[in-house]
């Protein structure tokens, strides 16, 4: 598959488990980054939670906020933020973009959570590392466990010493 970083070939071990959702997940990312934007119809709270999760910094945090003080339109500057959410795409990025807060203040985010659901076959979650363990691996199990965010996209680090298969 030229242009693509996922293997071809299929594997006995997890290689493709570990990569394949993850992949289809970060792909819809991109995607609805518009619609993500153009749900958030206020910087607060969103900013403060990407910046109080690390998941910006705080001259990152502060150049938005100038932008929106400068009259920037708010669709433009969330934009902004989550093209640098791309840079380090994990899933405690998704996590926080539909965190509860987040859900109830912006309720356009509704559709566009259940968008992410629909990417991975029914009846399977999404279990991921957040990013800061590169040892941490992805897999797909039935059910949910360790969900940090509502629906059936959940995070959690993959447990190398229990090898029960879906």
């Amino acid at each position: 598959m030229e242009g693509s970083s996922l293997s071809p070939r299929m594997s006995s071990d997890h290689e493709n488990t570990e990569t394949f959702p993850f992949e289809l997940i970060f792909q819809h990312f991109k995607r609805q980054k518009v619609a993500i934007s153009n749900a958030i119809k206020n910087p607060f709270p969103f900013l403060e939670g990407l910046r109080d999760h690390e998941l910006i910094t705080a001259k990152m945090y502060e150049d938005l906020q100038d932008s929106y003080r400068a009259l920037v339109p708010v669709d433009k500057v969330i934009y902004r933020a989550l093209d640098e959410l791309e840079k380090t795409f994990s899933m405690k990025v998704l996590c926080e973009v539909f965190s509860n807060v987040n859900m109830e203040k912006y309720p356009d985010l509704q559709l566009i959570h259940q968008s992410f659901e629909h990417v991975l076959p029914n009846g399977l979650c999404f279990h991921g590392s957040d990013g800061g363990d590169p040892n941490s691996q992805l897999s797909l199990e039935q059910g949910p466990s360790g969900s940090c965010s509502q629906g059936s996209l959940t995070w959690s680090h993959f447990d190398p010493s229990s090898s029960e298969e879906p």
